[in-house]
């Protein structure tokens, strides 16, 4: 499985997605405090809000990949991209800062189906070790995003600093799932002005579903 570079590139598309959500995520507390005004004890109830949009993002993105799963991968993340930048855009306004925070929860965990639908379509033939690396590059990220975002605002850039690193890591993410598709012959393309898009893969990209 590890011969190909078909799963490092979608190992490093879910590592560098999950490091942008947690390089945000991870100071969205200071940032609700400090530059949106928020009352310390209302911050629970906001991240409550980024737990609900993560629900509902899993939830609609899942259905969306059953049917187009690179047409999921990208336009989750442009979604989690424009997000972000909204949230830096109004984070100064506490009610829309809050709604912003529930936006970026959707955006973000509607790609979570695709991401690891992604690893188990490579490596139908290890679906174990498949998912335990995918656990592994979700982990990578998990602990990069934080850093990298704690050094933005160690160098004094503010609380909205981890908000662009977050939008870099997700343009890096981007790009591997591009590289990805280019690669394998696959496009996202709309069938009918009456379909939404849909996937073009070649048979020898596929596994099998049932």
């Amino acid at each position: 499985m590890f011969r190909t570079g078909r799963i490092w590139l979608a190992l490093a598309t879910t590592a560098l997605f999950q490091a942008s959500v947690f390089a945000a995520f991870s100071y969205f507390s200071p940032l609700l405090t400090r530059v949106a005004g928020l009352d310390p004890d209302a911050v629970p109830l906001a991240l409550v809000g980024f737990g609900v949009g993560a629900f509902v993002g899993v939830t609609v993105g899942g259905r969306i990949a059953d049917r187009n799963l690179f047409g999921n991968l990208l336009g989750s993340l442009a979604a989690t991209a424009a997000s972000l930048l909204l949230l830096a855009a109004v984070a100064s306004v506490p009610w829309a800062a809050v709604g912003a925070v529930l936006l970026v929860g959707m955006s973000a965990f509607s790609i979570a189906g695709a991401l690891n639908a992604r690893v188990f379509q490579i490596a139908a033939d290890a679906p174990t070790l498949a998912a335990s690396m995918n656990t592994a590059a979700f982990n990578v990220g998990n602990a990069v995003g934080p850093a990298l975002g704690g050094a933005v605002i160690a160098l004094g850039l503010g609380y909205r600093a981890p908000l662009f690193v977050g939008v870099a890591l997700v343009l890096g993410a981007v790009a591997t799932a591009l590289v990805a598709m280019r690669r394998e012959g696959i496009r996202v393309r709309r069938a009918a002005p009456s379909a939404g898009p849909v996937v073009t893969v070649p048979a020898e990209a596929c596994c099998a579903a049932d």
